[in-house]
């Protein structure tokens, strides 16, 4: 995770006090180069395969029904381009989020030269521009969009409507 990754969650969950007093989601938690519980202890770690930070193993697209609409907030950070289906990533935080739940995603800019892998993945698969993370997020979630410091992530946030 970029340090301005993590210093950009910093600043949503103090503009956002409710996040102190809810369950929070990772998902795409598996700890490669660092994780959300890092610095925010009770985050709940989500990934479809197991290892270190992840609490909840689920099978890509199939929120299981215990996990389904008790969050209060998820965060991915540049889990999306990893994702084989698009639609599965949206409905697995969809399913996630309690109605109203906060979101906080990070995705690569289509700018950003370095490709990412993962202990799973060999390269990320979607480079998406801003306009259209925004629309496969609707009309659920609707996102607003800034650039991060180091311009190689582009930060989400929104709410489930």
């Amino acid at each position: 995770m970029h340090s301005s990754v993590k210093e950009e969650i910093m600043e949503w969950k103090e503009r956002n006090p409710i996040l102190r007093d809810c369950r929070l989601a990772d998902l795409g938690s598996l700890n490669i180069n660092g994780a959300v519980r890092d610095f925010i202890p009770w985050a709940y770690g989500i990934d479809l395969v197991r290892g270190p930070g992840v609490d909840i193993v689920i099978e890509e697209g199939v929120v299981p029904k215990i996990w389904r609409g008790i969050f209060g907030a998820v965060v991915g950070t540049s889990s999306l381009q990893y994702s084989s289906s698009l639609q599965n990533y949206k409905k697995e935080i969809i399913d996630l989020l309690r109605p109203g739940g906060l979101v906080f995603l990070t995705v690569c800019s289509p700018g950003c030269k370095v490709k990412h892998t993962t202990s799973s993945v060999t390269e990320d698969t979607h480079r998406l521009t801003s306009h259209e993370v925004q629309e496969l997020f609707k009309p659920e979630i609707i996102l607003s969009y800034h650039s991060a410091g180091d311009g190689h992530d582009m930060i989400f946030e929104g709410h489930l409507e």
